[in-house]
């Protein structure tokens, strides 16, 4: 799961895209100031984990989007965006699986259902699993969650032999 905090750097970033591009510069100007408030207190509450062994660097709004455009185009705003390059983000750094969970017709959850497969394919088939909730109790969500915990192991020892 993203941070929350990538989604208010996002709904940041498109209101400056949006306000620079309207000529609403007092607008950019409110929001620019808005996240230096907020990244400073960002950095002040997390301050104390950064030097966590095994915390990873969260890279910025502008690099989640840049990693997701050769999949789906920077003008397609919202969740799938910043799902697709948060999955392209966990693959670079060693994820050995990822696990999309979506709303029951989450009209995003289905466009990264399906770009994903093509995000996989270009990290060495990383095992995939798509999750749909709908309220109702599945049956089979323990054996597709078994199937792809072994998928990850496999992959973990291919990854493995192949660094050795």
């Amino acid at each position: 799961m993203p941070p929350i905090g990538e989604w208010i750097s996002y709904t940041n970033y498109t209101s400056k895209w949006r306000s620079f591009r309207i000529g609403d510069y007092r607008d950019f100007l409110g929001t620019f100031l808005t996240e230096k408030i907020q990244k400073a207190i960002e950095h002040w509450l997390t301050r104390n984990f950064t030097n966590s062994s095994g915390m990873h660097r969260e890279p910025g709004t502008e690099e989640i989007i840049r990693q997701a455009t050769p999949y789906i185009h920077s003008s397609f705003e919202g969740e799938a965006i910043l799902s697709i390059g948060k999955a392209v983000d966990f693959a670079q750094k060693g994820a050995s699986g990822l696990i999309n969970a979506m709303p029951f017709t989450c009209m995003p959850g289905t466009i990264v259902n399906a770009v994903l497969k093509r995000c996989r394919e270009d990290h060495d088939n990383l095992p995939l699993l798509n999750i749909a909730y709908d309220g109702q109790k599945e049956g089979n969500t323990k054996s597709r969650l078994e199937a792809f915990i072994y998928q990850v192991r496999q992959y973990q020892e291919k990854i493995n032999s192949s660094n050795a």
